[in-house]
């Protein structure tokens, strides 16, 4: 006889998913767990904390690592597949043994790109975020958030080219305009490393170019007459030169700027001032030019465009 064979096993009723006797019942005798259940979960930051801190640890150190990348320059990463593919598509195609031979061999050799930018790029499939802090001496937040962008695009994790765009709009906001050598370098980065179509860092350096136009189109003007200026500026791009290489970023500021003073109208007054209305205002009776105060009942005839 089998050693089971005297084991009664209980016969267990069938679950009625209509019946809601049984959960009210089970409710009613345990309110505290109905009570819990209900709770929304709460953040514990500690554990979040000591997890990003042992991701950290497990980047840096390489730890059972089953893939291997190697950087243009020769800097080698070894990585953890379940990280890097989970998150980048381009990863998940070269770690795939039936489409490129590096998922055969675990072994990704880059022919372009920054180290120091791949780094970061890799530090944040790890931690979900980065430090943008200048790559160079002479280089600041606003090209390294350009580049990081550029390569979470080329490498195909939209989740990174997210956290760059917030981190450059506020770089973007914060920095003083008229002071800022690496704008303009940072404008040309995101125009000449992004499609037309692409609007997540065009847009935000187009904004704070149209709202500082002045400060930032007197900025070569001013270095005429400032040696300080000129050294400051050494080797950097102006606005000017931006605009002059991309063609893109020209047509945008072009055109931005013509929405502007599309309904606006100039006009040229008897001391010789001209200056510009919008064209509901020049119909108004009894303007007055702004450098003369003289006041006229009609300008459109003084119109000068």
């Amino acid at each position: 006889m089998s050693a089971f064979s005297s084991i009664t096993i209980p016969t267990i009723p069938p679950f009625n998913p209509r019946s809601k006797k049984s959960g009210a019942q089970d409710a009613a005798a345990n309110p505290k767990e109905e009570s819990i259940k209900r709770q929304k979960p709460h953040k514990n930051h500690t554990a979040i904390n000591e997890h990003v801190k042992a991701m950290r640890q497990k980047f840096e150190s390489g730890e059972d690592s089953d893939v291997t990348l190697r950087a243009e320059d020769g800097t080698i990463f070894r990585l953890h597949k379940i990280i890097i593919t989970g998150q980048s598509k381009f990863f998940k195609k070269a770690c795939h043994p039936e489409h490129f031979k590096e998922g055969v061999d675990n072994f990704i050799d880059l022919e372009s790109g920054d180290s120091a930018i791949l780094e970061m790029l890799l530090e944040y499939l790890y931690v979900l975020d980065y430090d943008d802090r200048a790559l160079e001496p002479e280089q600041g937040a606003l090209i390294t958030n350009a580049e990081i962008y550029a390569a979470a695009d080329f490498y195909d994790i939209p989740s990174l080219k997210t956290v760059a765009q917030a981190k450059m709009k506020r770089c973007v906001t914060t920095m003083q305009m008229w002071s800022n050598r690496e704008f303009p370098q940072a404008i040309s980065i995101v125009y000449t490393t992004t499609l037309a179509k692409d609007r997540g860092l065009r847009d935000i350096v187009l904004k704070a170019v149209l709202e500082n136009f002045k400060v930032l189109k007197n900025v070569g003007d001013q270095t005429k007459d400032n040696s300080k200026l000129v050294e400051f500026l050494e080797g950097r791009p102006t606005l000017a030169q931006v605009m002059s290489d991309v063609a893109d970023f020209a047509a945008d500021v072009a055109f931005q700027l013509s929405e502007r003073w599309i309904d606006f109208r100039q006009v040229k007054c008897a001391c010789g001032h001209t200056w510009a209305y919008s064209a509901e205002k020049l119909e108004q009776t009894n303007m007055a030019c702004p450098h003369c105060a003289t006041i006229r009942a009609d300008w459109t005839s003084r119109r000068v465009d």
